[in-house]
């Protein structure tokens, strides 16, 4: 089994006009291997941790973190870190690509989801190694 968590941050501020009332805060889901977690924002800066679990043949899977709806007028979402098997990824998280639904643009290395849209990561699944012994590559 593979336990991976990801802590995200709702962000309501607007750098032109401060808060910006007419928002609302979004949901988001993460998903991995037909696992998911959701949850509804519902304060700015409120930060929450998502965690899957899932059973992964070895190889490579898709980790996706996207807002629960396309409508425009919600906060944003800023992932704060990723861990996998309670390890933290540190840099390694910014390896993942946000696509903005709204844009239409993919941004490799960003974490900061400033509209509607989806995260992906690629998890590499733990695979046996030479020695015997189980791990991640």
């Amino acid at each position: 089994m593979t336990t991976v968590s990801l802590i995200a941050m709702v962000d309501m501020q607007d750098p032109l006009e401060g808060f910006v009332r007419h928002k609302r805060p979004p949901g988001a889901t993460l998903s991995l291997a037909g696992q998911s977690t959701e949850h509804q924002y519902s304060q700015d800066r409120e930060t929450h941790r998502f965690t899957v679990t899932a059973a992964l043949e070895e190889g490579e899977h898709e980790l996706a973190f996207r807002f629960t709806s396309r409508a425009e007028g919600q906060g944003a979402l800023l992932i704060k870190e990723l861990h996998v098997q309670g390890a933290p990824m540190g840099l390694v998280m910014y390896q993942g690509t946000y696509h903005s639904w709204t844009t239409g643009e993919r941004l490799p290395g960003h974490l900061y989801m400033g509209w509607p849209g989806e995260w992906t990561y690629r998890v590499q699944a733990p695979a046996e190694h030479h020695s015997g012994d189980i791990g991640f590559e």
